[in-house]
Formats: structure tokens, sequence, C-alpha cells
């Protein structure tokens, strides 16, 4: 969060559940906050291999049916056979900083 720091001034990521009970308007401070992409990145990479890869995939699979690749089918699965994405191997989401570029 922008202009927000936990007490101990280290910890960077939490969890909702963590979050709550240790947020504090009273710690926001009244200074610009300064918008970093490469914290971004970072943070979104964080929370992406922590993520559950079966909820990734689906939310992969969303983001590719938007792009409507002709090789890739989009709704419900009929057969087993019916191609998903190869891109969300457990390698590949660890490597992955957004969903919509993980590798081909």
């Amino acid at each position: 969060m922008l202009g927000w720091g936990a007490e101990d001034g280290k910890t960077e990521t939490f969890t909702l559940a963590e979050l709550i009970p240790i947020f504090s308007l009273e710690r926001v401070t009244p200074s610009p906050a300064i918008f970093d992409f490469d914290k971004l990145n970072w943070l979104n990479r964080h929370y992406i291999k922590l993520a559950d890869p079966e909820r990734i995939a689906k939310l992969a699979e969303r983001q590719f049916c938007l792009q409507k690749p002709a090789s890739f089918h989009c709704g419900p699965r009929r057969s087993s056979t019916q191609r998903r994405p190869s891109r969300c191997s457990p390698a590949s989401i660890r490597r992955s900083i957004w969903i919509s570029r993980l590798p081909s």
C-alpha cells in the first residue's frame, strides 16, 4: 500500500488475514508516495508463486480465452483430450510476473 508501512518497517508482504488486524489509518503517512513498477512486478510475482497452481491455471485460461487463440478451446471441457494451457506448468508459474505473460 502506498503511504502505509508495517510497524517493524521491514515486512512487505501480507495475506489479507494478516493485514486486517495490523492496518491502521494512523500509520498512513501524509508525505507523497512514489509508485514503483519494479516493486509492483516483484509483489505480483511473489503472490503468483504463493498461489495454488490450479487457481493460476484457471485465471490464465480466462486470459487466453479473451485473446481467443484458434488452437485453444474456450468454455467447458467436453473431453479429457481438449487442450488446456500448457503455459501453466509449475516452473512457468514460478518465473512469471503477470498471468497474461505466462510463456508460450
